[in-house]
């Protein structure tokens, strides 16, 4: 069973793997689409410093606007809905933190 483990799992330990979470809900009243990212806040954060090449704290920034501004254009960038085939553009609305998560909300436009 141990050579099993080392064989097969050892290379799940060399390479960094990130979690995130993405609820889409269709709110049938307004006809709407409701979407929330939650995402580690370490994980989001030193990506957005990669990709930015910036510096800041995400649970207690310095500059808020900045860090909702990066936040806003990663998640646009990476994050495609099609709803019957057609890509959905969504409105960033911001960001909020929970249990050092934070949590993306986003309005279809």
């Amino acid at each position: 069973m141990g050579l099993l483990f080392c064989k097969w799992l050892w290379p799940l330990y060399l390479h960094p793997f990130y979690v995130s979470m993405t609820e889409i809900r269709h709110n049938k009243s307004s006809q709407s689409l409701e979407v929330s990212c939650k995402i580690f806040a370490d994980d989001f954060e030193n990506t957005l410093k990669k990709t930015y090449n910036t510096s800041f704290d995400i649970i207690k920034p310095n500059n808020r606007k900045l860090v909702d501004s990066l936040a806003g254009d990663y998640i646009k960038k990476h994050l495609r809905v099609q709803v019957d085939g057609k890509p959905v553009t969504f409105k960033y609305l911001g960001y909020e933190i929970r249990k050092k998560r934070p949590g993306v909300i986003l309005r279809p436009m």
